[in-house]
Order: C-alpha cells, then sequence, then structure tokens
C-alpha cells in the first residue's frame, strides 16, 4: 500500500478492520470465499491509510475493464430498449432508441468514462491511467462489436407497465408480464441475494439472463442455477 504522506513509501500492513461476514451472499462473495476465505478477508478490509473506497485498491486489469464496459454498454441498451417497447434488435423501433442515444460508438465511449471515473481514486491506477484510457479509446470498435452481437440473441418482452427507469420497479413486489433489466432476486430465509442483467416474465415461463463477456465458464451455469433458486424463493 503506498503512503498518502509518502507516495515513494510502500508497506505491508493488515488492514485497519477485518470485514464481516456477507450479511447476504452472492455468488461473487462465494466463490471468492472458497477460493481463499484470507484473500477474500485482505481484498475487502478497510484501508483507510491508503485510500478512501471500500476493500483494497483492485489491480487494472484492462480485459476485465473491457468486460465492464461492455456489460455497462449492455445495460445502457437493453434499459432503454425495454423503456421503448422493443421486442428484440430486430424491431423497427430499435433504429430511434439507438438514435436517441446517440449510437452504438457514443454508448461505449460514455461508458469507457464511467469505467475511467471510478479508477480516479484509485492509487493503484494513477500511473497507468492515461494508457489505459488510450487502451480503451483504441478499442472502441471491438468493444462496441462485442456489445451488438450479445444483443443480438437477447429476447425481450412488451409490456404495458413501463416508467423512466427503464421497466425497472421502484418498489420489491409481484412483477406484472414483462421485460425487467437489472433486477434484483433476494431470498431473505436463506440469506442469499443476487441482480439479474434480464428477467423476462410471461405467462408460459420465466427467462433470466446475465451478460458475459469473457470466456464461457462453468461458474456462469451455476449463477443462472442460484439466480432460479432465488426467483422461485422472492
Amino acid at each position: 500500500m503506498r503512503l498518502r504522506a509518502n507516495p515513494s513509501l510502500w508497506i505491508a500492513a493488515a488492514p485497519a478492520a477485518w470485514p464481516d461476514a456477507p450479511a447476504e451472499m452472492t455468488v461473487t462473495a462465494l466463490r471468492d470465499i472458497e477460493s481463499c476465505s484470507r484473500r477474500w478477508a485482505l481484498s475487502t478490509g478497510h484501508y483507510p491509510d491508503g485510500w478512501n473506497g471500500r476493500g483494497y485498491p483492485p489491480r487494472v486489469q484492462l480485459g476485465a475493464l473491457s468486460g465492464t464496459v461492455v456489460h455497462l454498454a449492455l445495460e445502457v441498451i437493453t434499459r432503454a430498449l425495454v423503456r421503448a417497447g422493443c421486442l428484440s434488435l430486430h424491431d423497427p423501433a430499435v433504429l430511434q432508441v439507438l438514435r436517441d442515444l446517440g449510437g452504438y460508438t457514443k454508448v461505449v465511449n460514455d461508458c469507457i468514462d464511467r469505467v475511467l471515473s471510478s479508477l480516479a481514486s484509485n492509487p493503484r491506477a494513477q500511473r497507468i491511467l492515461e494508457f489505459t484510457a488510450r487502451t480503451l479509446r483504441a478499442r472502441v470498435p471491438e468493444l462496441r462489436n462485442r456489445a451488438q452481437m450479445i444483443l443480438c440473441r437477447v429476447r425481450l418482452l412488451r409490456t404495458p407497465t413501463r416508467n423512466a427507469e427503464g421497466n425497472t420497479p421502484r418498489a420489491r413486489g409481484p412483477l406484472p408480464m414483462g421485460a425487467f433489466p437489472e433486477i434484483e432476486l433476494r431470498a431473505e430465509e436463506i440469506g442469499w441475494k443476487g441482480k439479474a442483467d434480464l428477467l423476462v416474465l410471461s405467462s408460459e415461463a420465466c427467462e433470466i439472463t446475465d451478460f458475459k463477456t469473457g470466456d464461457p465458464d462453468e461458474g456462469h451455469r451455476f449463477q443462472l442455477q442460484v439466480y432460479a433458486l432465488l426467483w422461485s424463493r422472492d
């Protein structure tokens, strides 16, 4: 950890405060704890001498940041499509939705801005922030293409009830038929929670989608199984 008082000095120290056990378990927390509980505790501890953020300052990984940009872009576009009542990327209304957003390139660049802004206070990112920005900007065509390819496979469902948040309910309660981006799932009796990227509820089924921008992993199947359990209990 680099000290604020002497930026050239680095020290190794335990966190000022160790984290409590998660009040509600998530797939990510379970994966990290089962992998190495001490590493999880160190990464989520409190380090007031190093920065004001939560946990230990994360290392900057360009691959992970690229995935975050794509994921944010999918969230922005999906929310807008749901708000406009589009059924898929082939819906005639999609063109106007994208125009209102400024197009794919603008959405991706805006999401890059959000990612860079989140790194501004990270002491481990300071020396490479400019390089990170240049690299992400250079990848805009690739990131745009990845977002488009994923969106082409997304199926939505028109619903008569929408709000300014893109159909995400403001309060927890029974959902009507329709598509719901970034929907929280919570099962208090088992102490678990999660957030599905997209939930499509019809009279025949509930379809849960979680956008993944990396290579296929068996953990992805487990995550969807957990979300299905949470939906059945919520």
